[in-house]
């Protein structure tokens, strides 16, 4: 079986459902970035340079997203024939998983539209949702004794359609929303089975985060990975309105606009139980179509037997970028409570950078001198901290 190694930014529920993802036809090793702190970013490229060669591995999966050392130069650094880059957010960091994409050959991304814009601008894109494993999400023959259902984290305009169903008389049970998340698969699965209905919601919430250039807040209404859990499940799902939900399900996942839309669906498929068992039974199976085993492994299948070619065009970074990956450089090196180790990551870093891209450099180079300082007393503080515990 062919070897897979996967770069995470951390150990946790997004790594364990990777690992169950590519199981599926490679025998997986995995590198944890946050446990590896404790070593320059240089040491973790020769470090994950020398597992590909001891392994004889071919092929590598690395988490975009949000900021970390994952990005283009780090990965063009990376010694492997084919890489991977899986993405879950694109829709609120496309403009720096697009620049970090050059380095890959490969793009999984969990949204359909988010991969509509990969393939238009020439990549080797695929839709890949994020959580589709049935060995995960599972269904559990336990009688469904919640009418509706609702997990996920209190944000954005839930609040308001969950109080307007309780006043309407329409109970929604909740797991993790009051509080830190506890489930894992099992337990989550059991929820869902138990319920009738499971409700998801689209809305993000106020969004501003670009790098590149200032915005103004607004909405995304973003496709969410638990419509094709609760599928999983066996148990129906009603979402708010998002245009990903739309490509993927069409009609077969009823969809509101609004919480008066929310309470009339609600009511509808509980006081109909045979609308409610054929309306189900449509949805899952359309879920099922995105099911690892078959619909993944397909994928995973294509891309084993393309050829790829190196690609020697070497692009040069906007300043933007250079810099927002820098400074979270700084902020992953300042967690560490290793001095040295610092002060070396530092010098190489502002050094290598001046050396390689001359004075356009330079506002970086004084910003994080002035930083230097401060830095430096809070690794002194964390290794204090460290010493006593």
């Amino acid at each position: 079986m062919e070897k897979i190694i996967i770069i995470n930014k951390t150990n946790g529920f997004y790594s364990e459902v990777l690992n169950f993802k590519f199981k599926i036809e490679f025998e997986v090793i995995n590198f944890y970035l946050n446990e590896n702190l404790n070593k320059s970013e240089k040491n973790i490229i020769k470090e994950i340079n020398n597992l590909i060669f001891k392994y004889k591995i071919n092929y590598l999966v690395a988490e975009g997203d949000y900021l970390s050392l994952i990005n283009y130069d780090f990965i063009s650094k990376i010694n492997c024939n084919k890489k991977i880059l899986f993405l879950t957010d694109d829709y609120d960091m496309h403009e720096v998983n697009f620049i970090s994409a050059k380095a890959f050959n490969f793009i999984f991304t969990a949204c359909p539209i988010s991969n509509f814009r990969y393939l238009e601008k020439g990549f080797d894109s695929y839709f890949v949702p994020l959580e589709a494993n049935k060995n995960l999400f599972k269904k559990i023959d336990i009688n469904k004794k919640y009418d509706i259902s609702f997990f996920g984290a209190k944000k954005s305009t839930r609040d308001e359609y969950l109080k307007y169903l309780t006043e309407n008389n329409i109970n929604v049970n909740l797991m993790g929303y009051n509080n830190l998340p506890d489930y894992n698969w099992d337990n989550l699965s059991k929820f869902i089975s138990q319920s009738k209905i499971v409700l998801n919601f689209s809305n993000t919430g106020n969004k501003n985060k670009f790098y590149s250039h200032q915005t103004i807040p607004h909405n995304f209404f973003s496709f969410k990975g638990r419509p094709i859990m609760v599928g999983l499940c066996d148990t129906l799902c009603l979402s708010e309105f998002s245009p990903a939900n739309q490509i993927l399900f069409n009609q077969d996942l009823p969809t509101f606009n609004n919480k008066e839309e929310l309470l009339k669906l609600c009511k509808f498929f509980l006081n109909n139980n045979d609308q409610y068992k054929t309306k189900k039974n449509i949805f899952v199976k359309k879920c099922f179509k995105y099911e690892d085993h078959e619909y993944f492994r397909n994928i995973l299948q294509t891309i084993i037997k393309k050829i790829v070619h190196k690609n020697n065009i070497t692009y040069s970074m906007p300043y933007w970028y250079i810099r927002v990956f820098f400074n979270q450089k700084i902020r992953n090196i300042s967690k560490r409570s290793n001095l040295m180790v610092y002060v070396k990551e530092i010098c190489e870093a502002l050094l290598l950078n001046l050396n390689k891209n001359k004075l356009f450099q330079i506002p970086i180079v004084l910003e994080n001198l002035v930083k230097f300082p401060f830095i430096i007393l809070k690794i002194l503080i964390n290794k204090f901290k460290k010493q006593k515990n």
